[in-house]
């Protein structure tokens, strides 16, 4: 097992400006875990409170309705913290979480965060921009599905796994490749299925603006990409 270090917290935002003390207190509280590929690390709904910093690979964030769909709300990589919602508050888990690949990450109790959050007001003030971070995103997400149609929905996520906005575009022409889920995996986290992904980047071909590789996706005009999802929600 993997030994834990001042860097594996330096890495984090939240705990980049922590005080010495705080992450001394850290290294001594964290338990080095390793996760294989697809094995279930946290239940929906379950009562546990611990939380994770997620030192090498990804992990994903899943819900599943009581009749039964599976809903994705996204990916966690390398310096993310998951399970803070529940080691704060105690609560169920609103979500349950599964290694993407292989995940190494520090395991730590919520009485270890409360007691940072209350001691170290650089951490506490991190975190909390953390959370409005996450709070911007879903309701951003939230915007989408009450607005957007399905194809809309696609191209904003397929924008979005690539970092880009409509003010922020590479030079035009310019091939940019971005790893993209299975078209299951797109389906389950635009609550759509996945005929329609399917289609719909066959739509995108046809039109110049991308081409699929194997478990890629090559955007090859990601300005006209931009401009046409930009034009179709403005319908």
């Amino acid at each position: 097992m993997f030994q834990v270090n001042e860097q594996q917290f330096r890495a984090c935002n939240i705990f980049e400006g922590a005080k010495p003390e705080t992450i001394s207190e850290l290294c001594a509280a964290a338990q080095p875990v390793f996760y294989r590929k697809n094995q279930q690390i946290i239940e929906q709904n379950d009562r546990s409170t611990d939380f994770h910093l997620i030192v090498s690979g990804t992990v994903r964030a899943k819900g599943l309705s009581p009749e039964g769909k599976e809903v994705t709300y996204g990916d966690i990589g390398p310096g993310s913290l998951f399970g803070e919602f529940a080691a704060l508050d105690n609560d169920p888990r609103s979500s349950g979480v599964i290694a993407v690949d292989d995940v190494h990450a520090l395991k730590m109790s919520s009485t270890m965060l409360r007691s940072v959050v209350e001691n170290d007001g650089k951490v506490a003030l991190e975190l909390l921009l953390s959370l409005v971070e996450k709070s911007r995103k879903q309701t951003e997400r939230i915007y989408e599905f009450s607005v957007f149609a399905v194809r809309q929905r696609i191209q904003q996520e397929l924008l979005r796994l690539a970092h880009l906005t409509s003010a922020n575009v590479k030079i035009p022409g310019e091939k940019i490749t971005i790893e993209i889920p299975t078209h299951q995996e797109l389906a389950n986290r635009l609550s759509t299925h996945r005929e329609a992904i399917t289609r719909e980047l066959r739509h995108l071909a046809a039109k110049g603006y991308v081409e699929t590789g194997k478990h890629c996706l090559h955007i090859l005009d990601i300005k006209g990409l931009t401009q046409y999802a930009g034009s179709l929600s403005a319908e």
